[in-house]
């Protein structure tokens, strides 16, 4: 007789399984079909998740509206992520709520759900603290912050990952102290977390814990703690960072030179001007962009020698950068640089000869509208346009005819 009830009960909950998923994807194909709308497919599938007694059709509606991602179903998914008995439910719910476009959590209906979060940050229950930070860690409201922070301590590091990311969006004084503390943590990943909470947040009071953070013995903890400095610029920060573009690994080097560009310091030239030799072309390329961030005209020959770079992507950077100072000497190397074998280069040169305004290099460009790129094309007629003042697009025949008719009276 126990079999017989044994048999009876796993077949009422396959059929339960099979209805709620059946249910669910007549609802979704009709959606794929057209033959009803967004909308009301998302009204289905929420009465389904808030009035079934079946755990199989909630858990099913729970996942059909994670792939219609419609946002207006956020509500219901958070309450049920919070609320319903089943846990399996309970993590579909939070797996939708994961698909939905950021902006849901902004809603008034978000924010009524808030102290009970809170309250589940506190559960006994592993899963359901995880969760509750998860969702906690998305809405940005003053309200979580002393949730979060308690999450910062918790003894599972995946909740002290989410609390560490998530607190970078609060500028909160006891969010920097926390977080300075959580820079500590044995955990690599919390660490860097941390690290890229406190740039986001910016306060100078972290610039200590990150200049020491640029010699640990990780690279990826040196690399996020220069990138935070960068967003900090913190003047005392300089000499560190310094010492950092010599750092064995690239991307330390690589962040520590952009972190010097934003500095605008003139005394960090000489260090980049070295970085402009460095093995790789990533840090070369970053050491380009700090220099253009500085805008020290005393740099424009060490630019200038950057445009015989071997590596593409360095020369481009050079190109741009260059072309936001004013001097005949760049003037000259942009039209050199509209023959270069890469066309993303030659756009640059074109597009940058039309920023600086010289009428001398009206000619050059008009060569450039023979180009075989319709990019480089594009960019050189745009530059004529804004030298000249004249529409001719990029008819290559028509700007050669006004050349001739015009020449005589540039610049006069």
């Amino acid at each position: 007789m126990r079999r017989v009830w044994l048999v009876v009960i796993l077949f009422t909950m396959a059929c339960g399984v099979v209805f709620g998923q059946e249910q669910v994807d007549k609802i979704i194909m009709a959606v794929r079909l057209g033959t009803i709308s967004r909308q009301e497919a998302s009204s289905r599938l929420q009465q389904y998740l808030a009035s079934s007694e079946q755990a199989s059709v909630r858990l099913a509606a729970a996942r059909g509206l994670g792939m219609i991602r419609d946002p207006n179903t956020a509500i219901a998914l958070l309450i049920c992520s919070i609320k319903d008995v089943d846990q399996e439910v309970r993590q579909a719910a939070t797996e939708a709520l994961r698909r939905m476009p950021s902006w849901w959590t902004e809603s008034e209906g978000v924010k009524q759900h808030v102290p009970d979060l809170i309250g589940l940050a506190k559960d006994d229950d592993l899963d359901t603290r995880r969760r509750a930070i998860e969702l906690l860690g998305r809405i940005k409201d003053l309200r979580v912050v002393e949730a979060l922070l308690a999450a910062l301590r918790d003894q599972d590091v995946s909740i002290r990952r989410m609390a560490a990311g998530a607190l970078g969006g609060f500028k909160d004084p006891g969010v920097v102290e926390s977080l300075i503390q959580a820079v500590r943590d044995n955990d690599e990943q919390v660490c860097v977390l941390a690290i890229q909470s406190l740039g986001a947040i910016g306060d100078r009071r972290a610039s200590r814990v990150l200049i020491e953070s640029l010699a640990d013995k990780r690279w990826v903890v040196r690399a996020a703690a220069a990138d935070a400095l960068r967003d900090i610029a913190d003047p005392c920060a300089l000499g560190p960072l310094v010492v950092a573009l010599k750092d064995t690994d690239r991307r330390v080097r690589s962040e520590a030179a952009y972190a010097l560009g934003a500095l605008r310091d003139p005394n960090a030239t000489g260090a980049l001007i070295d970085a402009l030799k460095d093995r790789d072309a990533v840090v070369r390329r970053a050491a380009v962009h700090a220099l253009g961030d500085i805008g020290d005209r005393r740099t424009m020959g060490a630019l200038l020698e950057v445009l015989k770079d071997p590596d593409d992507t360095v020369r481009l950077k050079a190109a741009s950068v260059i072309s936001g100072f004013q001097d005949g000497s760049v003037v000259k190397a942009l039209i050199g640089l509209l023959k270069d074998s890469n066309q993303e280069i030659r756009m640059e040169a074109a597009a940058g000869l039309g920023r600086l305004g010289d009428r001398g290099a009206i000619e050059s460009l008009i060569v450039a509208l023979a180009d075989s790129d319709e990019q480089v094309r594009a960019a050189a007629a745009g530059s004529l346009r804004r030298l000249t003042g004249q529409d001719l697009g990029d008819d290559h025949a028509r700007w050669l005819q006004w050349w001739q008719d015009n020449k005589g009276k540039i610049g006069q």
